[in-house]
């Protein structure tokens, strides 16, 4: 990983706290992490959800020279939280605000990018709403060719659960059934399955397994991706059964190394990535979907003889700026090289998921838009 041997140098550090009243109960905080050195500046944001621990956040001694791997070791005895935590992830949301800026410090000080850094080249993102239900049908009215992530709960009756099928508008389908710490919702398998049926393109996000709700879906394996576990590489080879698709917060994975790991881990596998915010109120947003623009592909979901398997179109560019289009299939989360094999409504199919993806769209010439 050469870019963790990028040097910075930081004179001064300052902490700016923000705060946005969301609700009469609740007031949003976050922290922005500023490190100055030689005339330049580094942000991250912590997004640790309660307001109460940005009061009075500590400051590790990190003014010095340092390498991006060396920055990061000091960080590993720091106490970043007195007492003890209801959701132990606010330690990698706190780790990462100061390792993201130091990143963007020594790269500005370096006078260059990530994207150059890493030689790729930041590509448009496809953006979807995460809101609450009853927020759909106003925003469809505005802006009707809106997508959306939403947490279908037992509230939500069978007309609505009905009119968002007939809308095909839902991209994630989020159960929020992995607890952290005591925020998360109780496995149910008349709901779950109920989901997946009317929603059989969407991804269904964090389902809380039990013996019944495995069971339940089971069929629907090949669309389950998971979120609130996805803390490093490690935690994706713990899942009880391969993924084809994980949400990736930088904010969980607290260090740098760790989120470029998992980052390696998924496309070394075939494994799609999508993004998510943690409300951030300051320069954390921007950096996540900065990261989320460094790479783009388009999958196909297919099956043959009873077998499930995704063709994975991806776009690339090579030193001299041309770009290259690269096809291959994955099977139980590993990427295949050798023929892939396209029928007609598969194209209908690429035409239709190409309209998300604009650059890679226009090189191929497929999209008939």
């Amino acid at each position: 990983m050469s870019f963790l041997e990028l040097e910075l140098s930081i004179d001064e550090v300052e902490l700016e706290r923000l705060e946005l009243a969301v609700s009469s109960e609740w007031t949003r905080a976050t922290t922005v992490v500023r490190l100055r050195g030689g005339g330049a500046e580094g942000l991250g944001e912590d997004v640790t959800y309660q307001p109460e621990l940005h009061e009075r956040p500590p400051v590790p001694e990190v003014v010095g020279r340092w390498t991006l791997e060396s920055f990061s070791g000091s960080l590993e005895d720091v106490r970043f939280f007195e007492g003890a935590l209801d959701d132990q992830g606010g330690l990698d949301y706190r780790r990462w605000a100061w390792e993201s800026a130091a990143l963007d410090l020594a790269l500005n000080q370096a006078g260059t990018s990530l994207a150059d850094v890493l030689d790729r080249k930041p590509r448009p993102v496809t953006y979807v709403v995460s809101t609450r239900a009853v927020n759909v049908l106003p925003l469809l009215e505005r802006y009707p060719d809106i997508r959306f992530k939403l947490d279908p709960d037992r509230q939500w009756s069978e007309d609505f659960i009905d009119r968002l099928a007939e809308l095909a508008c839902v991209d994630t389908a989020d159960f929020k059934g992995v607890f952290r710490g005591s925020f998360g919702q109780p496995p149910d398998a008349r709901l779950y399955r109920r989901i997946a049926e009317a929603f059989p393109e969407a991804w269904l996000e964090d389902p809380g397994l039990n013996e019944e709700t495995d069971e339940v879906l089971r069929p629907y394996r090949d669309r389950i991706t998971w979120d609130a576990p996805i803390h490093s590489a490690a935690d994706a080879e713990a899942l009880p059964f391969p993924p084809r698709c994980l949400n990736v917060k930088p904010s969980r994975f607290g260090t740098v190394r760790r989120l470029f790991e998992f980052y390696d881990w998924c496309e070394s596998r075939g494994v799609l990535m999508y993004g998510g915010g943690q409300f951030e109120l300051g320069v954390g947003r921007a950096q996540i979907q900065y990261l989320a623009s460094l790479f783009q592909e388009v999958t196909l979901k297919q099956r043959v003889n009873g077998k499930q398997f995704a063709t994975l179109v991806q776009l690339l560019e090579d030193e001299k700026g041309e770009w290259l289009v690269r096809f291959a299939y994955s099977t139980d989360g590993t990427v295949r090289r050798g023929p892939v094999t396209l029928r007609a409504a598969d194209l209908e199919r690429l035409r239709a998921a190409l309209k998300k993806t604009p650059k890679l769209a226009a090189v191929l010439d497929l999209a008939g838009v």
